[in-house]
């Protein structure tokens, strides 16, 4: 940050003294000073400034690569800034949507506040620039990299990092309690979850275990007890299974789409052996013999269950599949969003309660008041001073959460920052792409398939009404239109200034 001339007077006394005793420890600091919060961390390992050999825990020097003064309004290879660092070591929380899980993007935010107020400071990216030697007589300047984050020692071998995004801009005035709006810096990592991992550990699995419950059928009608036994054994083996891959599933109140999966696979096994176990002597001589009889085939109700089993299988498996692709690209929708338009798009939503306060002077010069006014009982009184004061504080806390709303404002996506004459910053472009995902599963099979049947489909006779309606509409239209073309041209025709109008 920018030294006042006060600041830089005491600092240049201070480093007389120094220099007049160089054994002392530096210990000088400026009346200003940054506070600076990480809000969504929930550990803090350590946090500790960092001393600058010779200098003290400040660091008072200019900057030759700094953006010209026709760019922020002053010179920075003559202007005096103040550095501090710290090392930290910090836990951060995030709150994640798994409802697509294991097809999910995620966003990994660290959130940065200077808490002292935007009336005190503003936090914005240095506008500093580096060298680039392009040819060895040409130098090219391009802007330093404000964050830089190194992969080599992450630990997050299940995600594959999609992109980094910065976002620094005021927070929202409706999520402070007295309203105020802070400077913050929020540090999104665009995340995409390795889906294929649990495909390959997991769904295989589990869709060839279903399928050897299908194959049950393959045994003889007759041999009963050994269909059942393979079914059950197939049931344990997927509950063992089961047991195992929830375990190192997240634990979280609603199912996600892995959970369903498996769920469906464990419902369509119990139903095999459900059938099987209906299949007793007295079913099989009383189910469809007249119709295998009239047909003289061996149409029986074990032949019937197999067919059931088997489309029920497949289809639901070809549901899965199309929802498993639908929701993996609503979900990578999430990489190019900022954080507020991810918050609208997400379902899960965490309200905000506000208490207000009112004295208790109040409340007896209430009652007192209405005893006076109508002699009534005092528990009567009480109830209706009760009510009317609830009334009242709804309606206060209504008025509030309507201004908060009308506080609340978007984060701005800096990507260009620009400055007046003065060196006052003017705005913080955004830069983000609109990527309005709207409907749900339903919306989406239909419009798919109605696009390829438009496509497709030739004209049937139960369209000819549809149709005839179509082009009857059609030439009305046609026919308005000349009627007002003529018009025009009559109109045209008497006045003689109007030339070439179509």
């Amino acid at each position: 940050w920018l030294l006042t001339l006060n600041e830089y007077n005491d600092y240049l006394m201070y480093r007389k003294k120094v220099e007049q005793n160089p054994l002392k420890k530096p210990k000088w600091q400026p009346k200003f000073r940054p506070r600076i919060d990480f809000v969504n961390s929930v550990e803090e390992h350590h946090f500790d400034p960092v001393f600058y050999p010779n200098q003290g825990w400040y660091r008072v020097m200019t900057f030759p690569d700094w953006a010209s003064k026709d760019v922020c309004g002053f010179d920075g290879a003559h202007t005096m800034f103040a550095r501090f660092k710290l090392d930290c070591d910090l836990t951060f929380s995030e709150q994640m949507e798994l409802r697509s899980f294991p097809l999910d993007c995620q966003d990994f935010t660290l959130k940065l506040r200077e808490s002292n107020g935007q009336k005190k400071a503003i936090l914005m990216p240095e506008a500093r620039y580096i060298s680039v030697e392009k040819k060895p007589s040409a130098v090219e300047k391009k802007p330093s990299a404000f964050f830089k984050l190194d992969q080599t020692f992450s630990v997050l071998d299940e995600w594959e990092f999609y992109s980094t995004r910065l976002e620094v801009g005021d927070s929202n005035a409706g999520d402070s309690r007295s309203g105020s709006a802070y400077s913050e810096v929020s540090i999104l990592f665009k995340l995409a979850r390795r889906w294929l991992v649990y495909v390959q550990n997991v769904i295989v699995y589990f869709f060839f275990i279903t399928l050897l419950a299908v194959l049950c059928f393959a045994l003889d009608e007759e041999e009963i007890g050994e269909r059942l036994n393979l079914a059950v054994v197939i049931l344990l083996t997927l509950v063992a299974f089961q047991h195992t891959v929830f375990a190192k599933l997240p634990n979280i109140p609603y199912l996600t789409f892995l959970h369903k999966y498996i769920i469906t696979s464990f419902v369509f096994v119990c139903l095999v052996i459900v059938e099987t176990a209906m299949l007793t002597a007295e079913v099989r001589s009383e189910t469809l013999n007249d119709v295998a009889s009239t047909a003289g085939g061996s149409v029986t109700f074990d032949v019937i269950a197999s067919w059931c089993f088997g489309l029920f299988w497949l289809s639901y498996h070809i549901f899965f599949l199309l929802r498993a692709g639908w929701n993996r690209n609503r979900q990578r929708k999430k990489l190019v969003k900022d954080s507020v338009e991810i918050a609208d798009m997400i379902s899960d939503k965490y309200p905000q309660f506000l208490l207000s306060w009112s004295p208790l002077r109040l409340l007896h010069d209430t009652q007192k008041k209405m005893k006076d006014e109508q002699n009534v009982d005092t528990e009567e009184v009480n109830e209706k001073v009760f009510a009317q004061w609830k009334s009242d504080q709804l309606s206060k806390i209504l008025e509030i959460n309507q201004e908060q709303e009308e506080k609340k404002t978007k984060k701005k996506a800096v990507s260009m920052t620009e400055f007046s004459d003065n060196g006052d910053i003017l705005t913080f472009a955004s830069y983000a792409f609109d990527c309005e995902s709207k409907g749900n599963f339903g919306n989406f099979l239909k419009r798919n398939i109605g696009r390829c049947c438009r496509r497709c489909m030739c004209d049937c006779a139960c369209c000819d009404a549809t149709t005839r309606a179509r082009d009857k509409s059609v030439q009305q239209k046609k026919d308005n239109v000349e009627q007002y073309v003529q018009e025009f041209r009559r109109q045209s025709s008497a006045v003689p200034e109007v030339r070439n109008m179509k």
